[in-house]
């Protein structure tokens, strides 16, 4: 390609625009004229009067470059080729922004469930349930509520009320731990699963694996046959029973122990308490696996999620800018890869996040807003990382730091 076709180029995108000065335009004008009859009469070209004004020209016409221009990406391109690569790159947009937009929701959705569930279970853990469980039965079998009253004393109504407050109370935290740890149960599977298992469940058919319960379940060992009669299960608060396991050779003080304990589960399970709420709230490896994930969330998925978003609708953005030239496959997908990146590196700047609940609703906007706008406009985070390292590669005469003569010696 000559020079006279690259000012005619730039010539016919600049008049479109109305990117050139009138002065400007006419010199270029007039310099394409006088190329085209040096062309027809077969003299040589004015090199240094096209390039003086194709140079000037060029400026205004930014951000379309020359090459640009050359190689078809100008906004007017009206050719069959270019009309169908850019309906492709609507459609492959759209189509990409809607996923990312997707991804964002899901993925907040269940960053949202995981600090829910973490701050349910800190919350009950809060709430000490053993120890109000030891309170009301210490009211109830040694401070003599529940023992034959002497009709020498008038009943104390006001302990009996707190004994049933207190057992209110407990029900509350029994019935709160077990929605908890369902929940958290939940919120600790892989991913994947509770997808599949959401799935499953909403177009499943009816009646098949309940809400709840997980669709890669390991199913129950198959029970062996029943062989004669099974006998009975022992009773933990029979007094012969507990008579028998402190008839063994123990020490008083483990005999006592025994006996406290087994009074502990007895006055759970006779007052409708649930067990697991007071001897066995295991929680700490679901609560280790959601904090990993809402870490892995907070500082990886989603900042990247969010860049590559910003980067689509700066994308979707130029494609509707006649002022922005076209771009090819290879550089919108460089230019998605680079917000997501850019998105990340926001997220390495910001603090990590942390098991509590108010302190995850503070600070979870901020950075993904963020990483959503360096991924809109990357180039301004890549020019402040460029004046950053220029600074620490100034020569000492450009930093006004000129080096001192060494004294010579004597």
């Amino acid at each position: 390609m000559t020079l006279l076709d690259d000012a005619k180029l730039v010539l016919d995108y600049a008049v479109r625009v109305s990117a050139l000065p009138t002065a400007v335009l006419e010199t270029l004008a007039h310099a394409i004229d006088d190329g085209e009859k040096a062309v027809a009469e077969n003299r040589p070209l004015d090199k240094v009067a096209l390039s003086l004004a194709l140079n000037k020209s060029v400026r205004f016409i930014a951000p379309v470059s020359l090459m640009d221009l050359r190689e078809g990406r100008s906004p007017f391109a009206d050719d069959e080729s270019s009309r169908r690569r850019v309906k492709w790159q609507r459609y492959g947009l759209c189509s990409l922004a809607v996923a990312f937009v997707v991804s964002i929701a899901y993925n907040s959705h269940e960053l949202h469930r995981e600090q829910e569930s973490l701050a349910n279970v800190q919350q009950f853990l809060a709430a000490h349930a053993s120890d109000r469980l030891t309170s009301v039965r210490k009211l109830a079998q040694f401070e003599g509520l529940f023992v034959e009253p002497d009709p020498r004393y008038k009943f104390d109504e006001r302990r009996y009320d707190q004994y049933h407050q207190g057992i209110r109370e407990l029900r509350n935290l029994s019935d709160e731990y077990g929605a908890n740890a369902t929940q958290l149960r939940l919120a600790a599977e892989p991913t994947i699963d509770r997808f599949l298992n959401g799935v499953l469940t909403a177009f499943g058919p009816r009646g098949g694996n309940p809400v709840g319960e997980s669709a890669f379940a390991a199913a129950p060992p198959p029970q062996p046959a029943a062989r004669g009669k099974e006998a009975p299960a022992p009773d933990f608060c029979d007094k012969d029973y507990v008579a028998k396991m402190g008839s063994g050779n123990y020490p008083p003080w483990l005999k006592f122990v025994m006996s406290d304990y087994i009074d502990q589960y007895c006055f759970v399970t006779k007052v409708n308490l649930s067990p697991d709420a007071f001897f066995y709230p295991n929680n700490y490896p679901y609560m280790h696996a959601i904090r990993e994930r809402i870490a892995m969330q907070t500082a990886w998925i989603l900042p990247i999620l969010y860049g590559a978003l910003g980067a689509t609708i700066f994308l979707m953005r130029s494609l509707q800018n006649p002022y922005t030239p076209n771009f090819s496959f290879w550089q919108a997908l460089l230019r998605i890869v680079l917000g997501g990146v850019a998105g990340l590196v926001i997220g390495w700047f910001w603090p990590a996040a942390t098991a509590d609940n108010a302190t995850l609703d503070r600070f979870s906007s901020i950075p993904f807003a963020l990483a959503f706008l360096t991924g809109f406009s990357i180039d301004i985070l890549f020019s402040l990382l460029d004046r950053f390292t220029a600074s620490f590669s100034q020569s000492p005469e450009r930093s006004g730091g000129a080096p001192k003569e060494q004294p010579k010696p004597s």
